[in-house]
């Protein structure tokens, strides 16, 4: 969402700035008129009872566009609009769910107005229906402006393999995650963790942490590609020793141990087709060239010459697996040369 706000601002700063030191009559405006966009961010997910949908609203600065981006007053509608789910089935209209707004989720510190944030939310725990068809629309009730997107529900899925009660040998040098397809997915994202326990020697306090290794960052793994109705990602569970040694820092005031017998855990991702698109879009560029396409598939149905409703509204859903590490794994965890000195001792000795 910060990505899709920069990109509408800033054409407006320039511009100004351009402007600025041109050569021009006195009583040149050089401010458009204020345009009314909308901005939204919404993820269904089938698992989910509660869901939220983040509303911004453009805004056009005269002075210092960070300071500007820092008052909520600025970034949102609060009570000027109106935000509702709506279900189909077909064109059938089964219900329709106003959302009230909510402060209750904190944000992170950034360019943006933070901690406190905005959201509208539903009041009455509802489960999505995966057969069904979702519509989100926010209507100004002030100009009777009307942003709306749709999404179908991506259904729950299963991971198959490695098998849940079997430890995985961390020193092989080849193996697969296998799952199902998920109905309405696109594509999906494979996380491998490691959750590990810091022990504090002068105090014996324990805090317990993780360490995230994607395993489709350098792509994902997409719909159509099934082998006997199962996807699969190739891995080396072997590397997870070199990315620990990358990750972790020397720290000679803790000692480490594996989060026990559930110390490893394989998260699956399955997205939907909009939001795979808009992450294809505004993952990181390594080009020298930083203009890129912009992707929504949010629209205003009285929009004529220029856009005014950006954002992504879709769905998607998670299934997660956890297991133990073999005492080999452990062992070479503990004793190996190259990882002693991240100071990791047995589970059994915490």
């Amino acid at each position: 969402m910060n990505t899709l706000m920069k990109k509408i601002l800033y054409p407006i700063f320039i511009t100004f700035i351009a402007l600025l030191f041109q050569n021009c009559e006195p009583d040149f405006d050089i401010y458009a008129d204020n345009r009314d966009i909308t901005i939204a961010y919404a993820l269904l997910d089938v698992h989910d009872s509660i869901h939220y949908v983040k509303v911004y609203k453009g805004f056009q600065s005269t002075g210092s566009p960070l300071d500007d981006a820092q008052n909520m007053e600025n970034l949102y509608y609060f009570d000027k609009i109106t935000v509702t789910l709506e279900e189909y089935q077909g064109k059938e209209l089964i219900q329709s769910i106003v959302l009230d707004t909510t402060t209750s989720i904190p944000r992170e510190n950034g360019t943006f107005a933070a901690p406190q944030q905005l959201l509208y939310t539903n009041n009455i725990p509802f489960t999505l229906d995966p057969t069904a068809t979702y519509k989100l629309k926010i209507v100004n009730n002030e100009t009777g402006k009307v942003t709306e997107g749709k999404a179908d529900i991506v259904n729950d899925f299963a991971i198959r393999y490695p098998y849940a009660m079997a430890p995985m040998n961390l020193l092989a040098s080849s193996a697969e995650i296998q799952f199902d397809a998920a109905v309405n997915a696109t594509a999906y994202q494979v996380y491998f963790k490691f959750h590990y326990l810091e022990k504090k020697k002068a105090t014996g306090e324990i805090t317990r942490k993780t360490i995230v290794r994607d395993l489709t960052s350098a792509g994902f793994v997409y719909a159509g590609n099934a082998q006997n109705g199962k996807y699969a990602k190739k891995f080396s569970p072997y590397d997870f020793y070199k990315h620990l040694l990358n990750e972790l820092e020397v720290d000679e005031s803790v000692v480490r141990y594996k989060d026990g017998a559930e110390c490893i855990e394989v998260e699956v991702w399955a997205g939907g087709s909009d939001y795979v698109k808009y992450l294809e879009v505004n993952k990181p560029s390594t080009s020298l060239v930083q203009d890129r396409l912009e992707y929504t598939n949010l629209t205003c149905p009285t929009d004529e010459n220029f856009v005014t409703s950006y954002g992504i509204f879709s769905s998607r859903t998670m299934k997660e697996r956890f297991y133990d590490m073999t005492n080999f794994s452990e062992d070479t965890l503990v004793m190996a040369t190259r990882m002693r000195k991240l100071g990791f001792d047995y589970y059994r000795n915490l």
